[in-house]
């Protein structure tokens, strides 16, 4: 298990298992309504690899949309070309991650919608939290 982890955290990933346990994962329904996704539409991810990010995987594809990473290595052209050449509709974003979308926001497409995995203080359009589209 990554030590990395919260306690919160933690408590999160066991109450997620619960509810997929139960049946019932109600995340693909939330991210349709909350951010008016449809099927095909493109979202990308701008974060290092953890729970949310892999709530992501399974909430993205369970709605018929298309679920793609974004490596945070690359070049910030390359990031720039990436989303624009995909069409992106939202970009899940760490909050480590949020200097760099400040940098790359201009060259974006305007009606990209970004949503931030936890919260962070920025002066980027945010749609919402991960939390707040989860708890919508």
């Amino acid at each position: 298990m990554n030590s990395d982890y919260t306690i919160e955290q933690l408590r999160e990933i066991v109450e997620l298992a619960k509810r997929k346990e139960s049946g019932v994962n109600p995340e693909p329904f939330l991210l349709k309504k909350a951010a008016g996704l449809k099927p095909g539409d493109r979202v990308a991810t701008l974060a290092w690899n953890g729970y949310r990010h892999f709530e992501l995987y399974y909430g993205v594809s369970g709605i018929g949309a298309v679920c793609h990473t974004i490596n945070p290595r690359l070049f910030d052209e390359q990031i720039v070309y990436i989303v624009n050449h995909a069409e992106d509709r939202l970009l899940f974003v760490e909050a480590g991650f949020v200097p760099l979308v400040e940098r790359l926001r201009p060259q974006l497409p305007r009606n990209l919608g970004i949503v931030l995995l936890e919260p962070a203080e920025t002066g980027l359009p945010i749609l919402a939290t991960h939390d707040e589209l989860v708890a919508s």
